[in-house]
């Protein structure tokens, strides 16, 4: 994973930050805060407006684990875990049709001849030779 975009994402979360509520971005620990601003990339700008609200997946990632874990409360943070788990479980089956190996070999006919192809062996060189000087050799007799 580049770290150019995971940069990008920490500048994106702390300007969204900025439009949450004062009692909310308090419950996230300061040290998170300053990780980010220590990590962000200092030449993307990013600004979010309520018509605007176009964010990066990683971005989105980040935010939602803050909320999770420090804003949710106890049943915000079980639905929150239950869509996560419904996501994985989504994904993990279009993985397993996607990658099926009855998929992957259904399309191949069952009675394909996977018999060896019998390849001519070529003659050795000398043997040309020696074959070519013995013909040579015969009709000069014959004369």
């Amino acid at each position: 994973m580049n770290n150019n975009t995971y940069a990008c994402s920490y500048v994106e979360v702390l300007e969204i930050l900025k439009h949450i509520p004062k009692e909310e971005y308090n419950k996230i620990p300061q040290e998170k805060i300053m990780f980010y601003e220590a990590n962000k990339d200092n030449e993307y700008i990013y600004f979010y407006n309520e018509d605007n609200k176009v964010i990066s997946r990683k971005a989105k990632t980040i935010l939602i684990n803050l909320y999770k874990n420090y804003i949710a409360n106890i049943e915000e943070k079980s639905k929150i875990e239950e869509i996560l788990k419904l996501n994985d479980t989504k994904l993990e089956s279009q993985k397993q049709k996607k990658y099926n190996a009855d998929e992957l070999f259904k399309n191949k006919t069952k009675n394909q001849d996977t018999s060896l192809i019998e390849v001519p062996q070529k003659e050795k060189w000398y043997i040309k030779i020696y074959t070519f000087i013995e013909r040579v050799l015969l009709t000069n007799k014959k004369k």
